[in-house]
């Protein structure tokens, strides 16, 4: 198929000179007014390079002697981040960072029998970012760059259209070759779904950067006032992002996202040979959302404390197996680390079986309708709800990344029994069609069907490290995702009093880890977390307290156990 910029017309086809027309002085108008240019407009430009280009990709792109594609979609994801790093008041770094990806997803033959049938993975062969995987070697421009947009899609999708034409001729010959029908065979089916239209609320992206910067300053500032503290860091962290989909069955969705983070990071005394941490995180969907700096600074108080606090306390040394009770962060933390990376299913079960090969890392996968935690757990998937519990939940969206309008709630875990799992539109045949959580987990909900107070819980610790024969049990009350190690509390099996313990690391922890669930709280909290499937929050609403009853916790031999040089002269900033 010929570049969007030829303009040699081939026997039998018209030139649209509408495109000519409205676009053809687009580049050279925008050498000159680039910046005046509204948001509004560029998605006009996007929208109208992704739709001339699909149209003309469907009708032109064949190859002699192989199958015509029936489905392309295109993506768009426009990204606009501002970073701003502090320190004692003054900002160290400050980047705006505009950023364009683009994928296709091309697929050969039909509905119930393509090129996707037998994918070793069952997941999308869809070409993402191919810049950074050497496949085509165009970047995709910023911008309202109608033909550098064109020429992205028309590279990336003759790319595609080649290996997926060869790939189903090469699925064709192989039934042919055993005699079988693709009905006699397991395979992957392409869901149908129904065609959508959507556009989200437009969101700010016009960031005041100096109100921000002077933000970041004033909060950075109040480390001034702590000369004993060996190195603080303020980093104000602003994201916006618009997603442009569209496919050949019709469906046309724009969605905008934005969010703000505050990370707040403490670490150890100068004068200190072992090195700790402390943090605070805050997010927001908007920059005024934030706390004010009174709150800020409260917060700030409190976190030199604990700093200073931990100046005394010794590192965890041991080797111990046995019940662990979690706190608040650390319970969301669970889930999110452990338990929801294996909630996508690869739909390859029974072509693993005929083939004879088994992917161990997707054990879930065959445990539909088995026991996987504890019978006093339920987990849902709600990323459709944008609200629950009267909260506003960060990690909701309206529709996946294939289309699909997000689900207001999946059960995945019914008391302990797996049920479902998150699929998208690849299923196998005969198979249930997709299940509107395509984009990840978006809102986790953990329901306890054994729930307990408090003081109950923490006896039942007690009671269980005695049984286990251990000297004492442990707490868990913050997971950090930054790495590093964990602080723990040694309870005594005498009095129940807390000793806090740093680079402390839970060993081996995966979704087996909640087969043995001593108990919950009856109230549950809401965190907003990284979700390493998508990079964006997930908000998990869980127990405030779960009891673990069987974990393994070592030293941290890495990170959190490494050596800080003493200063050899004390701070500058203390004063004489």
């Amino acid at each position: 198929m010929k570049s969007p910029y030829s303009t040699d017309q081939k026997p039998g086809r018209r030139i649209d000179m509408s495109v000519f027309k409205n676009v053809l002085l687009l580049p050279v108008f925008l050498v000159f007014t680039w910046v005046s240019l509204s948001a509004q407009e560029e998605s006009e430009v996007v929208l109208k390079a992704m739709e001339d280009e699909l149209n003309r990709s469907m009708q032109e792109l064949s190859l002699k002697d192989h199958d015509r594609p029936f489905f392309i979609s295109y993506r768009v994801f426009d990204s606009k981040s501002l970073n701003i790093n502090a320190s004692l008041g003054a900002v160290n770094n400050a980047m705006l960072s505009p950023r364009r990806r683009g994928s296709v997803r091309l697929i050969v033959g039909d509905y119930d029998f393509n090129d996707e049938s037998f994918a070793s993975q069952g997941m999308s062969l869809s070409v993402s970012n191919q810049a950074n995987f050497g496949f085509v070697g165009v970047g995709m421009p910023l911008g309202a760059d109608y033909y550098g947009i064109r020429r992205y899609f028309w590279k990336s999708t003759d790319n595609m259209y080649r290996r997926a034409a060869k790939r189903f001729k090469a699925h064709q010959s192989k039934l042919k070759k055993e005699g079988k029908k693709i009905d006699e065979t397991p395979h992957l089916v392409f869901s149908k779904v129904p065609v959508v239209s959507y556009q989200s609320e437009r969101l700010d992206a016009d960031w005041d950067q100096k109100a921000i910067e002077d933000r970041a300053r004033k909060i950075s500032a109040a480390f001034v006032a702590y000369p004993d503290i060996g190195e603080s860091r303020v980093n104000l962290s602003l994201n916006h992002s618009r997603e442009y989909y569209i496919n050949t069955e019709g469906t046309r969705i724009v969605q905008d996202d934005a969010g703000v983070q505050l990370k707040i990071l403490v670490f150890s005394s100068a004068t200190r040979a072992v090195f700790n941490s402390e943090d605070l995180n805050y997010q927001a969907s908007s920059f005024d959302e934030l706390p004010d700096d009174a709150t800020i600074l409260a917060d700030i108080e409190e976190l030199v404390k604990k700093v200073r606090k931990k100046e005394t306390v010794e590192q965890f040394e041991d080797s111990y197996e046995g019940p662990v009770l979690f706190y608040d962060q650390s319970v969301a933390g669970l889930f999110a680390r452990h338990f929801v990376p294996s909630l996508n299913a690869t739909q390859t079960a029974s072509i693993e079986e005929e083939t004879g090969f088994r992917n161990r890392s997707r054990e879930l996968d065959h445990k539909i309708d088995k026991r996987v935690t504890s019978r006093s757990l339920s987990l849902s998937v709600l990323p459709g709800r944008e609200n629950y519990l009267k909260q506003s939940m960060k990690g909701a969206y309206r529709y996946d990344m294939e289309g699909v309008k997000a689900t207001d709630s999946l059960l995945i875990v019914d008391k302990g029994y797996l049920k479902e799992l998150m699929r998208g539109r690849t299923v196998l045949k005969d198979s249930p069609g997709p299940n509107g959580t395509g984009q990840g987990v978006g809102v986790l909900s953990v329901i306890s069907h054994d729930t307990k107070t408090e003081t109950a819980l923490k006896q039942q610790l007690i009671e269980l490290a005695e049984d286990e024969g251990l000297e004492y049990a442990l707490i868990v009350r913050k997971i950090p995702f930054t790495g590093g190690g964990v602080n723990v509390y040694k309870i005594s099996l005498e009095d129940g009093s807390e000793t806090l313990l740093q680079s402390a690391s839970l060993n081996d922890l995966n979704f087996n880890s909640f087969r043995k669930v001593g108990g919950t709280s009856t109230d549950r909290t809401v965190h907003h977390l990284p979700d390493s499937f998508n990079g964006k929050l997930m908000s998990v609403v869980s127990p405030r307290i779960l009891l673990l009853e069987d974990v393994e916790v070592e030293s941290f031999q890495n990170y959190g156990t490494r050596k800080n040089k003493k200063a050899m002269v004390q701070s500058p900033l203390v004063k004489e």
